[in-house]
């Protein structure tokens, strides 16, 4: 399949050398990166294109492993191998990333939840107004956050949904725990009804119209909507406040196990099937194979390609403008890849769409040596990423208090999610919990491979294999943020490793 999605680098820049219409075919965007931002980045400046005239370029240092996330494929035992290409504290133990097409979104948990308005202190707020509406709305539909988690119910996850929710009702109990009725609302009942407004100002035209009266949000959904999403049966009287509160315990998981009428559901979102769709369109455009049609193409992906800098020059104005990039191709070469100069005045791009350390990297190592000597010492300091630490429990079946009775006799999973905060010298720090649990039935010969389907996490695996049907096992995933400003939380290059003479091998 890794010929129908990806070139070589040699095929690339042969395209890039090639004339149509007149007009050389050199590339518009590099996209660097070819992981889970860099591919859907990709995809939607392919597929706002309106014009069909720019050419992209995605690099990605690995190569093509999985055709999707790996929880959606026969159970293979565990994902391809982590490989660091950094050097960390041996104390870490740190396995690094996924490098592949698609990147971490193969492997991922799926937990996508929203940031809350007050995790954007001292943001831009022209980034918050653009991230709230429109785009934490579309990702969140897009990757399957939206929907709830109609994968993950039965009694074992409204039990454990309840008992959580009664407890949360005493501040006292769980005392950094953030109230529910101080969260915002599930992104199911949030952003409900928007898609019945674009659609109707699609159809009449707002400004034609005067607006639009569709009702939206919370009031869009009606009881009998919310005891659907909840699995309660509809004599059920929970109150709606408590409804609503119920479904912000509810895991904000990236996994589409139903969608509309016809079409088959995304099941748990990765970036690779997005990236393979524009990369069939690009090459069903072309009309044919060979370096002429791969000139045609508009979107081009190469795996295996690492690359060491960008290339910039300084302008009369004193801006700084890409003209390409250095990169070292699978033997070892290094080559450049430069960019085409945009017949209409404006500026072709380079997009990094790495991860924190790999991005860092690439700004050191090209800007190390232009910047002056403040900037470049401060490139790669505060470091910070989130904290994670797992509490792992066994408790007996009895001590579910809301249990509800069922002849049902599955293994079951359950999935929450509850958000926390604590004042740290004078600042609020922001937390939450992963909340995993399975039971309520005897492990049998295959409940490896039914709970590696079922349980978010991939990692807790052999602990959720510890569950019977007397017993649950719950696994507690605190992920925390880390203090900025650390002067010992820092990214820097490693200094060259001496090469080792031939005779001492010997």
């Amino acid at each position: 399949m890794g010929r129908f999605l990806c070139n070589t680098l040699q095929e690339a820049t042969d395209s890039a050398a090639v004339t149509v219409a007149g007009r050389p075919r050199g590339f518009d965007v590099i996209v660097i990166g070819g992981g889970t931002f860099a591919a859907v980045t990709a995809s939607r400046l392919f597929l706002n294109d309106l014009t069909h005239s720019r050419r992209i370029l995605v690099l990605e240092s690995g190569p093509f492993t999985l055709p999707e996330h790996f929880q959606n494929m026969p159970y293979m035992g565990g994902t391809p191998d982590f490989r660091a290409p950094w050097d960390s504290h041996p104390a870490l133990g740190y396995p690094g990333l996924l490098f592949s097409i698609g990147g971490r979104s193969l492997a991922w948990g799926g937990w996508s939840p929203q940031l809350l308005d007050a995790e954007f202190k001292n943001w831009p707020a022209s980034v918050v107004a653009a991230l709230t509406d429109p785009y934490f709305r579309e990702a969140s539909d897009q990757i399957g956050a939206t929907d709830t988690n109609d994968f993950i119910y039965g009694r074992l996850h409204m039990a454990l949904r309840r008992q959580l929710f009664d407890a949360l009702k005493l501040p006292a109990s769980a005392p950094h725990a953030i109230q529910l009725a101080a969260l915002p609302d599930h992104a199911a009942v949030r952003y409900a009804g928007l898609e019945a407004l674009g659609d109707l100002a699609l159809a009449m035209g707002a400004a034609a119209t005067g607006g639009s009266t569709t009702t939206t949000g919370s009031a869009a959904v009606s009881d009998d909507e919310l005891r659907d999403f909840l699995g309660l049966k509809a004599t059920d009287t929970t109150t709606r406040t408590d409804m609503l509160s119920l479904l912000k315990l509810e895991a904000p998981l990236a996994v589409q196990a139903r969608t509309e009428p016809g079409l088959f559901p995304i099941n748990k979102f990765s970036a690779v099937p997005e990236l393979i769709k524009v990369a069939r369109v690009a090459a069903s455009e072309t009309g044919g194979v060979g370096t002429d049609a791969d000139a045609r193409k508009r979107l081009m992906i190469v795996p295996r390609v690492r690359v060491l800098d960008i290339i910039t020059e300084t302008q009369s104005d004193n801006w700084v403008r890409v003209t390409g990039v250095r990169v070292k191709d699978i033997d070892g070469l290094e080559k450049v890849i430069s960019l085409a100069a945009p017949p209409n005045g404006n500026q072709s791009a380079v997009v990094v769409a790495l991860g924190t350390i790999e991005s860092t990297r690439l700004a050191l190592n090209t800007f190390k040596d232009s910047l002056s000597s403040r900037a470049a010492q401060r490139m790669g300091r505060n470091l910070i990423a989130h904290l994670r630490s797992n509490l792992t429990i066994r408790i007996p079946v009895t001590s579910l208090t809301s249990l509800p009775s069922s002849a049902m006799t599955s293994l079951q999973a359950s999935a929450l999610f509850v958000k926390g905060k604590a004042n740290i010298s004078g600042e609020d720090r922001f937390f939450h919990l992963q909340i995993t649990a399975s039971g309520l039935n005897k492990l049998g010969q295959d409940s490896e491979a039914e709970l590696f389907k079922k349980i978010p996490d991939t990692e807790q695996l052999d602990a959720m294999l510890l569950a019977g049907d007397s017993n649950v096992v719950i696994t507690l995933r605190g992920i925390g943020e880390m203090t900025p400003q650390n002067a010992d939380s820092f990214i820097r290059l490693s200094p060259p490793k001496p090469r080792i003479p031939a005779r001492s091998l010997k």
